[in-house]
């Protein structure tokens, strides 16, 4: 069983990789540049609650009109 440790131990050791700090800078001004182009820019239009457009005016929405039942055939 120590022998299976030994060996592990060894592998795991001869595969790990020492990475010099200009290599470390070099990734990390990749990795910042591959988000700057990524970084997405979301606007909508300056739209106001009051409906008034982009240029103040007021925009013309439809104006629901009041349905009226026929109060014939009720009791």
């Amino acid at each position: 069983m120590l022998e299976n440790i030994k060996t592990d131990v060894v592998k795991i050791l001869s595969n790990v990789q020492i990475r010099q700090p200009e290599e470390i800078e070099a990734m990390e001004r990749q990795r910042r540049e591959q988000a700057e182009r990524q970084k997405m820019d979301f606007k909508h239009d300056a739209e106001s609650a009051m409906g008034n457009g982009a240029d103040g005016e007021a925009t013309a929405e439809p104006v629901a009109e009041t349905f009226v039942r026929d109060e014939k055939g009720w009791p």
